[in-house]
């Protein structure tokens, strides 16, 4: 992506999971791309820092859990540019774009940091849906009204 998208800066955090040569190759590769830096892992304070002045978070794996990095880019309306959806949320309600191909990572990644208008819906969509389902707020009381359930079928079963 950064080969073919040169006017964008890249940051790759992280390190591979599993050493391989293709890892290697890969990030020896991006080392020598003007457009990318590559940091390794980050201290949450260096993270956050990189969040903050991130546009897109672009997300190339082919197979996740839930990302965590999609909610730390959500929670600053950061939209995500992906080739993974978790359960369809991304396209759902309006997160970010989900690729299927190489070229259209980079038509999405492209319309997205040109196209204000469309930036600032998805940054709104995804501020939003943060707000409404990951706060500690949120998930605090959805885990009470849980609990409660329990404790009330509990008490019904007596």
């Amino acid at each position: 992506m950064a080969r073919r998208c040169p006017q964008v800066g890249f940051d790759i955090v992280g390190t591979p999971n599993k050493a391989s040569d293709y890892a290697t190759n890969l990030l020896a590769d991006a080392a020598r791309l003007p457009n990318v830096k590559a940091h390794g892992r980050l201290p949450d304070r260096e993270l956050q820092q990189l969040y903050q002045t991130a546009q897109v978070l672009c997300c190339t794996s082919t197979l996740e859990g839930f990302p965590t990095t999609f909610l730390e880019a959500w929670s600053g309306g950061i939209p995500v540019v992906t080739t993974f959806d978790p359960d369809g949320i991304v396209k759902q309600h309006n997160l970010g774009r989900v690729a299927e191909t190489p070229d259209e990572f980079v038509a999405h990644l492209t319309n997205v940091l040109n196209d204000a208008t469309a930036y600032a819906a998805l940054a709104e969509s995804a501020r939003r849906y943060y707000q409404e389902n990951h706060t500690v707020e949120v998930m605090a009381q959805r885990f009470r009204s849980a609990l409660e359930q329990l404790v009330s079928k509990g008490a019904k079963a007596k």
